[in-house]
């Protein structure tokens, strides 16, 4: 992908750009990530593999490594887990520093961390397990010698305010070096840091401290383009005052400005000059764009009005805990930007800067926060993490926004800090409340949203929404949030809760995962990045590049009506392909008979337009296929529309399966079995039921139904030939309802029903039959696939022929997707296996659904164990919605209410028609 490689090489110029010699040199002593981590000596003090000394990687967190005790910090029963960890490691640093400053730098280490070198304290032990800190053993190394390291890290904290902040809160409360560890070296004379302003004018204001002063000094100021490399501008230099603050001023023409959909990047580097000459250079990536809180109405980027669409992420990997890497933050934010999302928040601590460098890249607007939980830091720990958090991360264009903490784990009096340390005065929120005109309020029910929220004239944005626990939530109920979110004049959007699952290896439980029952089960995907079928809902949600056309009629001219949600891209600066298609049958292949490509028509963000398809003749073509791609040739979205339906496909269906044979028919009692072709069909003519079906191989175990989903009385019961079929015709006490079975001479068997006068709400409605439920079984059908839906999760699944193999999974607690069993959208036909048997249902009624035997479902405050029909398999015409952890069904909008049919004038039946192929 062109982003991809534009980021590449970004990557390649800064790496180039950094390598002379009077930058600071950095001597990785661990690994950079997980993917490249360095063995170092091990003990731990208590749990599995304690008191005795080993090795283990670092960067990792020690308990998915066999260390320990896991610990997840939420709930009544928390294991105690307060083990120590003790770490060695040898290392050399070259002649060529002695005279220089050599700092040693954790990027992170929880939660308390002491360092010694060659048995010396390095400095006071640091507490704070999210945060970048060093020490400076200028005057502890042995310089060409091998040097000693030892570090003690303390799972718990002896200050109470610090596990209340971080080890208590709702995730794995893991421990270790987790992050990479290096020796810096620079120059004792040297800039320590600086600060941007960088604003969509191109003016640039830098804040650098801890600078040497006098009238020999002055600090030089360059400007580069990060992908091309050139110089914008010419450099200038400053004056350094003897003492005051440093501030520099420059306005560059033309900048490029940086924004989620063109993340425009430069590096700044700035040249310490002592009597004309470079003592030290320090460089880092900026972007120049303009945030703006407004009050009573929104976040506004560069002038134009934000609408964020987000999740909320941790950083995490089953078998490395914390620790990550920069290939990981690559592949996470690609996935995030493949579900079109525009925005991620930092739950619930500062994250790992190549996180942060990946969002500059790529285009990820940030919500970066404060590590606390639902409990503050005491204010002295709290100021001196805040100022490490912002002093690594205040330069970053992504992060849009700060927040003091988590769901009332807020310090005011640090509201100062954050203002003194960041120059471009970025908003800061409290999640969970309302905060100075601007609401972060937590999984608010929709309609709560729509009559409260929505109509007032704060700045809301839930910056925790449908909580995805298991398989509810996340899209479940989004096209309902989401028409809301992004119509109404104060909504700034929303962050789902969660990315993925997060699942520890447990060395203690055969290394199975473990998400802490349904407290960590709460991911889009799971913790190896498994994509659950929501991805796709959310995906095809939050496409900025939006069709409402659901069918192509036959009177179809080409003109498609698309809706442009970018934020700053002209839709003309997208492409898209189409193909049309021929729909399969069960024994026929579907294939492309046209296809053609394009460009989308102008459209600003927000505006409608027509577009219009070159399309030869509909005649031949059961589907048209359109896939979008953004400005960067990424896949935005693919939508399917059906140009037959299935009746249309049944017809070829039953065309291929004509036959000159007769229906024989005999009655034993109450049972009437009909043979024709190889088939034999048992009916009950008590209820009308199908009681078993045999062929040439044997018994297919299909049987016991139709049973409807609500239950009808029989009135009546007869059977005839009706020239070569038979019908056996079932009334019902309900005014002129009726189920019909015929058996052709084919061999082909179709079951009809029309059902009148249905009042009240109902979850689901259809009928049902038995079926074995057995390891070897399979499915293949035409529909909407390959993922399960329910009904307010309908979007994200394309129309085509799909396959599965039986699995049992337990969404959010087993990771095979997709799931065999659920509900499964637009049925065209399906043919069910095993190792012996199969038969097909095709369907001629359309939107109808396929129940696929029923999962299970882990339970969660009874929100999200929607109902499923007695039988294995099933024909629904509707079917139930799944709620989230936090909210029912119903209170996900209202695609997640029950059906509600009539109470009064005539209304169109339920009806079903469906052949059964048992041959």
């Amino acid at each position: 992908m062109k982003s991809k490689f534009r980021f590449l090489t970004a990557l390649l110029f800064l790496f180039a750009t950094v390598a002379v010699a009077q930058e600071s040199q950095r001597q990785y002593l661990s690994g950079k990530g997980i993917d490249d981590a360095v063995s170092w000596d091990f003990y731990c003090t208590k749990g599995m593999n304690s008191g005795k000394w080993s090795t283990i990687p670092v960067p990792s967190s020690w308990e998915p490594q066999g260390f320990g005790t896991p610990r997840y910090g939420l709930g009544k029963n928390m294991v105690k887990a307060d083990e120590r960890g003790i770490y060695k490691h040898e290392f050399t640093v070259d002649k060529s520093a002695k005279g220089k400053r050599v700092e040693i730098v954790f990027e992170g280490s929880m939660v308390e961390t002491t360092v010694f070198v060659n048995g010396k304290k390095a400095g006071a032990k640091h507490v704070g397990g999210f945060y970048r800190f060093k020490y400076d053993i200028s005057k502890l190394v042995h310089y060409g010698q091998k040097n000693s390291l030892r570090v003690e890290v303390d799972k718990m904290s002896k200050n109470g305010s610090v596990n209340s902040a971080e080890r208590e809160g709702d995730f794995w409360t893991v421990a270790g070096i987790y992050r990479p560890v290096y020796l810096e070296i620079s120059p004792k004379e040297r800039i320590e840091g600086f600060a941007v302003d960088a604003r969509m004018d191109g003016s640039l204001s830098v804040d650098v401290r801890l600078l040497p002063r006098g009238k020999k000094y002055t600090l030089r100021q360059s400007l580069y383009d990060l992908v091309t490399g050139e110089q914008v501008g010419e450099a200038k230099e400053f004056p350094l005052p003897k003492n005051g603050d440093v501030q520099l001023q420059n306005t560059y023409n033309n900048v490029k400005t940086w924004d989620c959909e063109s993340p425009n990047l430069y590096v700044l580097s700035l040249d310490l000059l002592k009597n004309g000459k470079t003592v030290h250079t320090k460089k880092e990536r900026i972007g120049f764009r303009t945030v703006e809180t407004r009050p009573n109405d929104g976040i506004y980027l560069n002038g134009v009005k934000m609408v964020f669409k987000g999740s909320n992420y941790h950083s995490w990997h089953p078998e490395w805990g914390r620790a990550t890497s920069k290939r990981l933050s690559i592949e996470d934010a690609l996935l995030m930007k493949e579900m079109n999302m525009n925005a991620v928040r930092m739950a619930h601590y500062p994250h790992d800067q190549h996180f942060y460098d990946v969002c500059d890249s790529l285009g990820l607007m940030v919500f970066d926060e404060l590590g606390a939980y639902q409990a503050s830091y005491d204010f002295e720990i709290g100021k001196r993490v805040l100022t490490q958090m912002m002093e690594a991360n205040v330069n970053h264009p992504s992060i849009v926004a700060f927040a003091n903490g988590n769901e009332g784990g807020y310090d005011l009096d640090l509201e100062p800090v954050f203002k003194a340390l960041d120059p471009q005065k970025r908003f800061v929120y409290h999640p969970t409340h309302y905060h100075n005109g601007f609401d972060a309020q937590h999984y608010k029910s929709h309609n709560y949203g729509v009559h409260t929220f929505h109509h007032s004239r704060d700045i809301f944005v839930q910056t925790e929404f449908l909580h995805a626990l298991y398989d509810g939530g996340a899209g479940a109920g989004l096209s309902d949030f989401w028409e809301e979110m992004r119509t109404s004049q104060n909504s700034g959007g929303g962050f789902i809760w969660a990315f993925l699952d997060e699942g520890i290896r447990r060395r203690d439980l055969n290394d199975s995962i473990d998400c802490s029952g349904d407290k960590g089960a709460d991911g889009i995907l799971g913790p190896h990045r498994e994509k659950e079928a929501s991805f796709y809902t959310v995906r095809d949600v939050w496409s900025p590049i939006q069709f409402t056309r659901r069918y192509i009629p036959e009177s179809f001219d080409g003109r498609l009506k698309v809706e442009n949600q970018y934020l700053h891209t002209n839709l003309d600066q997208c492409n898209y392909i189409w193909r049309l298609e021929t729909l399969p049958t069960p024994s026929a292949k579907g294939q492309t008979v046209a296809q053609g490509k394009g460009q989308f028509p102008s459209a600003e963000p927000g505006l409608k337009a027509y577009m219009k398809l070159n399309l030869p003749s509909l005649r031949n073509a059961d589907l048209l296929v359109l896939e979008a791609f953004d400005k960067e040739d990424n896949k935005v979205n693919t939508w399917t529309w059906p140009i037959k339906f299935p009746m249309d496909i049944a017809k070829r269906f039953v065309k291929e399966a004509k036959s000159d044979g007769k229906v024989n028919v005999e009655t034993n009692g109450d049972k009437l079995t009909a043979k024709a072709d190889d088939i034999k069909v048992t009916f009950d003519l008590k209820t009308g039921l199908l009681t078993s079906v045999h062929n040439s191989k044997g018994e297919i175990p299909f049987n016991n139904g139709p049973r409807f989903v609500k239950g009808y009385e029989l009135k009546k019961l007869e059977h005839k030939m009706v020239g070569d079929t038979l019908e056996i015709l079932s009334r019902f006490t309900e005014k002129r309802s009726w189920a019909k079975w015929r058996v052709f001479p084919s061999g082909l068997v179709k079951l009809s029903y029309r059902i009148f006068n249905i009042r009240g709400r109902h979850e689901m409605l259809g009928i049902t039959f038995d079926f074995p439920e057995t390891p070897d079984l399979k499915a293949r059908w035409l529909g909407k696939g390959p993922y399960r839906v329910w009904n307010n999760r309908t979007r994200g699944q394309n129309l085509g022929e799909w396959g599965n193999t039986y699995n049992n999974t337990r969404t959010g607690a087993q990771w095979v997707y997709p799931e065999f069993k659920g509900y499964f959208g637009d049925l065209y036909w399906a043919e069910i296996s095993n190792n012996s048997q199969s038969f097909t249902i095709v369907s001629e009624t359309d939107y109808s659904f396929l129940h696929l035997f029923t999962p299970e479902m882990d339970e969660a405050r009874n929100c999200q164990l929607p109902p499923f029909p007695e039988g294995n398999i099933s024909l629904m015409n509707a079917i139930p919605a799944i709620g989230t952890k936090i909210n029912s069904p119903d209170n996900t909008g209202p695609n997640g209410q029950p059906h509600s049919l009539n109470q009064h004038g005539e209304q169109k039946p339920l009806e079903g028609d469906y052949w059964f192929d048992f041959r």
